[in-house]
């Protein structure tokens, strides 16, 4: 089955979007368009697509969560040109405008989903070109903590996000282009003391870019 996708997308984002029990695909458009949900319709067909954001969006990544803890999915974007920023799922299967997520000028890169400070909501960890990475704390309901870490060399394109040391606080591991990629560990319940660099010699072979 093929799906009539003509515009240039860097991810695709599977989720059960309609709370049918079959999983749908939203389809980000990253040159300037429409971005789209593709609804699963538990045979193999996509036929029926939902828009979401702008019409001339710049999407390079979409992660879907409940984040206001509503029973909807909501979609958290990052659009090169406007930031980051979360469409509220609504209860008509439609979303709301995109509401900006934090005040960082710099160009997104990367985005990671993941609850860092254990508070059962859902946070979002956003790369950047030549800027630190910042994690939004989600305080619910729609409110978010922004909390920078890391150092800005280099550009984020992507995340890996888990207990890595089984210590009980969730890890960062950052692949960047232009600089070493990078482990934070998880050190403390306290967002503003939350990771602590991983040793870069010690981890050369996974960790470090061989350039």
């Amino acid at each position: 089955m093929k799906i009539s996708i003509w515009w240039c997308a860097m991810t695709i984002t599977p989720a059960d979007f309609n709370n049918d029990g079959a999983l749908d695909l939203a389809v980000p458009h990253r040159d300037g368009g429409q971005s789209y949900i593709y609804l699963n319709d538990a045979q193999g067909g996509f036929e029926e697509r939902r828009p979401f954001g702008p019409p001339d969006a710049e999407i390079r990544s979409a992660k879907a969560a409940d984040l206001d803890g509503d029973q909807l999915l909501d979609l958290v974007v990052i659009d090169e040109r406007t930031g980051p920023a979360i469409l509220w799922g609504r209860a008509d299967e439609t979303y709301s405008p995109a509401e900006r997520l934090g005040a960082s000028q710099a160009t997104p890169y990367a985005i990671a989903i993941a609850d860092l400070d254990q508070n059962d909501r859902t946070d979002v960890i956003v790369g950047y070109v030549e800027s630190r990475p910042i994690v939004y704390f989600n305080d619910g309901p729609e409110a978010f903590t922004p909390v920078p870490f890391g150092d800005g060399e280099g550009v984020a394109y992507g995340f890996a996000v888990a207990d890595l040391d089984e210590d009980g606080l969730l890890d960062i591991a950052m692949a960047r282009s232009g600089a070493n990629n990078i482990l934070y560990f998880g050190a403390s319940p306290n967002r503003d003391q939350r990771w602590r660099p991983g040793e870069q010699d010690e981890w050369n072979s996974v960790f470090r870019d061989s350039s």
